[in-house]
């Protein structure tokens, strides 16, 4: 009995982990700052846009100022953030 309640946990575990390293998890940190982990892929980064394959940032004067394969933390004075991607729109 034990060792199926063991096995039954790793294996939420297992699943949870996996869930977690796949999925985008922002942080704003104020207007001027944001912090994204598990980001997939930059499409476009301009100082009015920076396109993520699910996010985009829109603002003013953005820029990356991190960046590794885990995380990515951009500056700047952001209006708005959208989700999807969105860079055939106006």
């Amino acid at each position: 009995m034990k060792k199926k309640i063991t096995d039954l946990f790793n294996n939420v575990r297992s699943v949870n982990e996996k869930m977690l390293y796949n999925m985008q998890k922002i942080t704003i940190l104020n207007k001027n700052n944001i912090y994204i982990q598990n980001y997939s892929e930059i499409l476009e980064i301009g100082e009015e846009k920076i396109q993520l394959k699910e996010l985009s940032i829109i603002g003013k004067n953005l820029k990356i100022v991190k960046m590794s394969k885990y995380y990515i933390e951009i500056i700047g004075d952001i209006h708005d953030l959208h989700f999807g991607d969105d860079r055939n729109e106006g």
